[in-house]
């Protein structure tokens, strides 16, 4: 069984429209999640939550069961870290608007580990191309994380090039860590895991959506980032 704290979290994760402002906001306002997530309508108004959002979330539970939501979460091995928990990264902690949670599959190195993140295009030249597999190749063998975010050109290709270097990787998802996509990295998505993390702050099932680092996520390890 999950502890019960970090069921509500998972829970609130799952309604959409709970930034971390917001997040925030219910932790200040209530004695504990639990608290928050079964208040009325009117009480979680007048704590500061705009109608609309407390509507939704008021919706929201009538659909979810935290606990049964969380074990199911966690028993396909998908791990969660909070705001609250030690092992959140210590500088991801530090930006402006933090994630409230973070869902990952496979081990988030320690915060002294060098890192850097690759990002670029989709279509690239074969010249970029062969430019992000020697980067990556030449961080890696020297004890470099290469950070990235699993799409198709640039980014695949660094990872790929780390791993193949013997290094570690991260991607950083703009969906839920079990949705595999491009579909074509199913492979590439394993081999991270297994030297790395897959990381993500949207729930398990989210389809892809915007920009992979809506929250400067790649921030979260605050590595510098090379475009290509």
């Amino acid at each position: 069984m999950t502890d019960s704290d970090l069921s509500y979290w998972i829970a609130f994760s799952h309604i959409k429209g709970l930034g971390a402002v917001r997040f925030r906001l219910l932790l200040d306002r209530f004695d504990t999640l639990e608290t928050a997530w079964k208040a009325s309508l009117q009480s979680l108004i007048q704590q500061g939550i705009p109608v609309r959002l407390a509507a939704l979330i008021v919706e929201g539970r009538r659909k979810l069961n935290p606990s049964e939501l969380a074990d199911s979460i966690l028993q396909r091995g998908i791990q969660v870290l909070r705001w609250s928990d030690p092992a959140y990264p210590v500088l991801l902690r530090q930006i402006e608007a933090p994630p409230p949670i973070l869902y990952y599959r496979g081990e988030i190195p320690a915060e002294s580990g060098k890192m850097l993140a690759i990002i670029g295009t989709r279509r690239m030249t074969s010249y970029g191309a062969s430019l992000a597999r020697e980067i990556s190749t030449f961080l890696s063998a020297n004890g470099v994380i290469v950070v990235s975010g699993m799409a198709r050109g640039v980014d695949s290709i660094a990872h790929a090039a780390a791993l193949d270097a013997g290094g570690r990787t991260l991607a950083v998802l703009g969906c839920g860590v079990d949705v595999v996509y491009p579909p074509e990295n199913r492979s590439l998505a394993a081999r991270i895991e297994a030297a790395g993390a897959l990381i993500s702050d949207y729930p398990p099932g989210t389809p892809l959506t915007g920009s992979i680092f809506r929250h400067g996520i790649e921030l979260s390890l605050e590595c510098p980032a090379h475009v290509l």
